[in-house]
């Protein structure tokens, strides 16, 4: 008797994309050999004949996309049976319901019956002008004839709808390639569409200081890389996300047939750019692993994803997902949920960026870290204490270490502290200041970048013109405003010039604008500036704006320095 091979349900996709046929129409099969590959819920898997025999039918083509539980070939036992089904129609295959093709028509085909009898019986056409117009949905008052006596005759009709053809093709984009939505693309469109859909997400953002855990990193690998094993970054936020959701066992959780279920194992799921599209591989219980057992499994899970030889088990059971975009140079970015799940965790690259300490300016590797939940399952308030538990992980990661593996790195780890100091005024002087009126002497600024480094300020300087020289070529009349509008905000009026320079430098800073910073610091310096006052005048922006405009520092820095390299060589 016939056996039907059955495409099985992986995860909650209800459809597969027939990947490759490893066996053709009558070749002889034995139970359990593979006859065709599938991609299922990202993963690709073999099909096994259900009895030995011969493969009969298949019941669709490669890159065809069919329904879970739908027949996809059919087993004959015997070659009588074999001979029989050949012969026979094949079975369809439930395909999901697709968009009916869009039509050819050049002009909407719904209006032929209007047009139709609304042509007015003066215009003269052949029988088969008529009909082919009125196949294309074509208005014949707009063709013009050239048949005996202005007839419109159907060489007419093709050429008005060549025309028409390349009248559309002229105002649209042109297409390089056109890609099938199938295998693990269509899994993805699916997927998240529907979480989208249903699960209202809310953001939780905030930062975090890495510098133990660089250190720790640091520490780990001088150990580990000896055994094979190499810590990454992405280890540490794992490691973090799971002991922060063994705190707060509210995010680790999924909405299940109106059930929250709230998990006890947390198997953490880590986002993977393949050529494919993008896979979620799951670390089960990464906070119960040392971090050796930790890195080994996510460098397998993340090289066999990339070879596209994930299991199931490898793609299913994840109760938490966590994507770090940092080594895509991506400070932030917001993500949608990995379904049914109640939190993502989304991180970004660290920077090293001044924090103000103790009365002086120290660098630090700060990153930002993004909650994403499911705002029917999390509060807001829930999501910002689990990132706060991530953070106190990530900023005294000696809670990441088991038992086992403490003695592996000195403890407490101490990180590397780089130090800008702020000069404070003495005892005393601030009275004195404020009678006499004069600032409180400070250090002479010392140079201390290479020159070919302070090429930055220059390349940004000459970008930012060449950009204004093509924007008055476009339209020189916004130009003129433009430049008009520039030249007031550091004219002067009631303060000096140097003074309103100064001002736009540190306004320049803290909105990060560094052709701002680059051109005014120069200003300022040929107003008479000295590099000190601009320091001066940049702190405060540098304090107050605390994220993205302390990252200029170094373009005010280096601007500086290449004024100073230019007016000593000349």
């Amino acid at each position: 008797m016939a056996k039907e091979v059955i495409v099985p349900r992986v995860g909650e996709v209800p459809e597969a994309t027939v990947l490759k046929w490893l066996k053709k129409e009558g070749d002889k099969v034995e139970k359990g050999e593979p006859i065709v590959e599938v991609d299922l819920f990202k993963l690709t898997k073999q099909l096994e004949a259900p009895v030995s025999g011969y493969l009969a039918k298949r019941l669709a083509k490669e890159n065809d996309v069919v329904q879970v539980g739908s027949p996809i070939a059919v087993i004959a036992e015997s070659e009588d049976e074999l001979k029989e089904l050949m012969g026979a129609k094949p079975a369809e295959v439930k395909a999901p319901p697709e968009k009916p093709p869009a039509p050819v028509a050049v002009e909407e085909k719904a209006k032929v019956e209007v047009v139709a009898a609304e042509v007015p019986k003066r215009i003269k056409i052949s029988p088969r002008a008529r009909r082919l117009a009125q196949q294309y949905g074509i208005d014949i008052t707009k063709i013009k004839g050239t048949g005996p006596g202005g007839r419109i005759v159907e060489r007419d009709v093709l050429r008005y709808i060549e025309e028409m053809k390349k009248a559309k093709e002229a105002i649209q984009p042109r297409v390089k390639e056109v890609r099938k939505l199938i295998g693990k693309r269509r899994t993805i469109a699916w997927r998240l569409g529907e979480v989208w859909k249903t699960s209202p997400h809310i953001n939780i953002i905030g930062k975090v200081d890495l510098s133990k855990a660089v250190v720790l990193r640091k520490k780990l690998n001088e150990v580990l890389e000896k055994k094979g094993a190499h810590v990454t970054f992405t280890d540490l936020f794992v490691k973090a996300v799971a002991k922060a959701a063994e705190e707060i066992p509210e995010v680790n959780a999924a909405l299940e047939n109106e059930e929250i279920k709230i998990f006890e194992d947390v198997n953490v799921n880590i986002a993977v750019d393949t050529p494919e599209g993008l896979v979620v591989p799951v670390i089960r219980n990464p906070h119960k692993k040392t971090f050796e057992q930790v890195a080994k499994e996510r460098a397998d899970i993340v090289k066999r994803a990339r070879e596209n030889k994930l299991t199931e088990k490898d793609i299913l059971g994840g109760t938490i997902t966590v994507s770090n975009l940092g080594m895509f140079n991506v400070s932030f970015f917001t993500a949608v949920l990995n379904p049914p799940q109640a939190a993502l965790v989304a991180i970004g690259k660290s920077e090293e960026v001044p924090v103000y300490e103790n009365g002086s300016l120290v660098i630090k590797p700060i990153a930002y870290i993004n909650v994403i939940v499911d705002h029917r399952i999390v509060d807001g308030a829930t999501a910002a204490r689990f990132l706060n538990a991530i953070v106190d992980k990530l900023e005294n990661p000696e809670k990441l270490l088991l038992d086992e593996e403490k003695n592996l790195v000195p403890l407490p780890i101490t990180p590397e502290v780089k130090t800008i100091t702020i000069p404070s005024a003495a005892p005393g002087t601030v009275e004195k200041r404020v009678s006499e009126k004069k600032p409180t002497a400070v250090p002479k600024y010392r140079p201390i970048y290479k020159d070919e480094e302070l090429e930055e300020p220059r390349r940004i300087v000459e970008e930012y013109m060449k950009a204004l020289r093509q924007y008055y070529k476009f339209d020189k009349e916004s130009a003129q405003a433009f430049f008009r509008f520039s030249g007031a905000t550091t004219r002067s009026y009631v303060l000096p010039e140097k003074i309103k320079h100064l001002i736009t430098i540190a306004v320049s800073v803290a909105i990060h604008c560094k052709e701002c910073v680059a051109i005014h610091v120069r200003d300022a310096l040929e107003a008479g500036a000295t590099p000190e006052e601009i320091l001066d005048a940049v702190t405060p922006a540098l304090l107050l704006s605390a994220g993205p405009g302390t990252t200029m520092l170094e373009i005010v820095l280096k601007s500086i320095e290449a004024f100073m390299k230019e007016r000593e060589r000349k």
